[in-house]
């Protein structure tokens, strides 16, 4: 657009005065410059506003890491539940000691990941809050040029 209009401003020969064919081809080279120059703030601002926004999700990152990692332990737990509940529905002879021994797995199992799971649940919590910060503190920012460059 910037060079479209500076093509249109160059109908000036030997002082002639300016003809009103003149006039309005500056006002399009005015026009067309401005235009270029918001068009390259707003991409400029843009993506900035994008790359903040993709920091933002920093957290969430951690987080999914942290799940995926004891996502395997979880599903022993699920599994050793499954195993009592359908040894308790069969109500089999012999399966009392059966089912001891699995509730005391799963008891133990509950125990040595007792802290990541508590580590994951803070981890949503500061992972909520800490993207949500990073979003409106880029919007805020972006927004804020958005202003400065909109008056000059």
């Amino acid at each position: 657009m910037y060079t479209w209009g500076q093509a249109e401003a160059d109908d000036l020969k030997d002082g002639v005065s300016l003809s009103v064919l003149s006039i309005n081809r500056l006002i399009i080279h005015s026009v067309t410059d401005r235009l270029a120059y918001f068009n390259f703030v707003h991409g400029s601002l843009s993506s900035t506003l994008a790359t903040k926004l993709d920091a933002a999700r920093t957290p969430f990152k951690v987080l999914r890491d942290a799940e995926t990692a004891i996502t395997p332990r979880r599903n022993i737990r699920i599994g050793l539940e499954n195993q009592i509940a359908r040894l308790e529905h069969d109500q089999q002879k012999g399966s009392d000691k059966k089912i001891v021994e699995l509730k005391d797995q799963l008891r133990k199992a509950e125990l040595n990941d007792a802290g990541q799971e508590r580590e994951i649940e803070i981890l949503k919590r500061k992972a909520v809050r800490e993207s949500e910060k990073l979003k409106w503190e880029a919007i805020r920012e972006v927004g804020v040029q958005y202003l400065h460059y909109g008056r000059s």
